[in-house]
């Protein structure tokens, strides 16, 4: 018997032991995203029955943020979508039935947010900006017409001159344009941006907007962008990380004064966030500071003085410009290749790495192709004890600065023996 335990306990430990690896190497290739944490809690709370408007909304942030920052493809963020359109419809048909329709018809005021079902224009704070400069600062427009020069801003306004779009119109605040320009647009747009080597798919936005008494509409997109600005804002002595934290949670609650005060803060700083990204990221290609070789780019932020440096310390912002600098030089150079950023050193002189794959892949995860040679050039530049894994993510990490061109040049080098033996860090 206790030879048989004794076996029982080895198999059990070996079983362990594998199912440790199998972990291990799940984690070292895949950048662990699948379904959003917000989606996932949110269908706890519907088995619950405990879910309302809130909680449906929070998990619309969670998938908007995936699709957003292209964690998912466009199919499962489509099946995502559909399901919570269905969660939505039910909870805004009980809230009908609740309140006296017939006293207050469709033109109540909501005293309590709604989420609405919108099919829109991918056209961030379109309702507060300008339409031309949503349109410059759009990805899919920014690095299609390269839009940090003034030719590409010259095709933003030809484009919007074939949609009859009148300069005093496009360059006014939304509350101050004419109402028919909206419908206008979203009516002419579909039939005209193939002509301009534009991919409509990507224009459009079918998603979700909050409604909250009769004037304030915001659509999730907006929220999401809103938030991360919010919580990329660089740390101080005087603004520690768990005070952004939670002025970022704020924003989750526009129907309070606290909350709409912070919104708006955190929306005005995704505008200076997305018009940074653009023109510091086409300056960086214009300059040809974006360097590699044939499958690998990389950007090293950490050795090079530029305007507005400190917007680019958090890895929320490194990402969303990696992906601008990504399909942007993919553009330029007729070529697509997965990209690397090191960002500038915070006051603590760390430096955040971030990757992307070369494009987007098919299925609920994205992998992370960079994960393995990402590890070994961190060895091999002999950064042992300076640098970390910034998250659960594999393709995030932390390095101090005086490794980061040692780094650099590692991770061509291991690339380069990559695909010398036939493997490969591309799709």
């Amino acid at each position: 018997q206790r030879s048989q335990a004794r076996k029982r306990r080895a198999e059990s430990s070996a079983e362990q032991l594998q199912h440790n690896q199998a972990v291990e190497d799940y984690y070292q290739f895949k950048a662990g995203y699948g379904k959003p944490t917000a989606l996932l809690l949110f269908q706890l709370a519907h088995s619950l029955q405990r879910e309302d408007n809130f909680h449906i909304w929070l998990a619309i942030l969670g998938v908007t943020d995936q699709f957003i920052l292209q964690r998912v493809d466009p199919a499962q963020y489509t099946q995502w979508r559909l399901e919570l359109e269905d969660h939505v419809a039910q909870h805004n048909m009980e809230e009908e039935q609740e309140e006296d329709i017939e006293q207050y018809g469709n033109n109540r005021a909501k005293h309590r947010p709604t989420v609405v079902r919108i099919e829109g224009l991918r056209l961030a704070f379109l309702k507060r900006w300008t339409l031309c400069s949503s349109m410059l600062y759009n990805h899919h427009v920014a690095t299609r017409f390269q839009t940090w020069r003034e030719a590409g801003k010259k095709q933003v306004d030809f484009l919007l001159s074939k949609l009859n779009i009148r300069m005093e119109q496009h360059q006014a605040s939304f509350t101050s344009m004419h109402p028919a320009v909206e419908p206008h647009l979203r009516e002419k747009l579909p039939q005209t941006v193939a002509t301009f080597g534009l991919n409509w798919e990507l224009l459009k936005y079918d998603g979700f907007e909050l409604h909250y008494k009769n004037d304030f509409k915001l659509p999730a997109m907006d929220h999401v962008m809103a938030i991360t600005a919010m919580l990329g804002r660089p740390r101080t002595p005087e603004r520690t990380p768990q005070d952004i934290f939670q002025e970022a949670l704020d924003c989750l609650y526009p129907q309070t004064k606290e909350g709409m005060a912070l919104l708006t803060k955190g929306i005005e700083r995704a505008k200076d966030v997305a018009v940074q990204i653009v023109e510091q990221g086409g300056l960086a290609l214009t300059r040809k500071q974006v360097q590699g070789q044939r499958g690998f780019w990389y950007l090293d932020l950490a050795n090079i003085s530029f305007t507005g440096h400190h917007e680019f310390h958090h890895p929320s912002t490194l990402l969303k410009l990696a992906i601008f600098l990504r399909d942007a030089n993919a553009q330029r150079m007729k070529s697509t290749a997965g990209l690397l950023v090191v960002g500038p050193p915070n006051q603590n002189d760390d430096c955040y790495i971030v990757t992307v794959r070369e494009k987007h892949q098919a299925g609920i995860m994205q992998s992370n192709p960079f994960a393995m040679p990402l590890l070994e050039a961190l060895k091999d530049c002999g950064a042992t004890g300076g640098y970390m894994q910034a998250t659960f993510d594999s393709s995030i990490f932390v390095i101090k600065k005086h490794l980061v061109t040692a780094f650099c040049e590692e991770m061509r080098a291991v690339v380069s023996a990559y695909q010398t033996c036939g493997a490969t860090v591309r799709d």
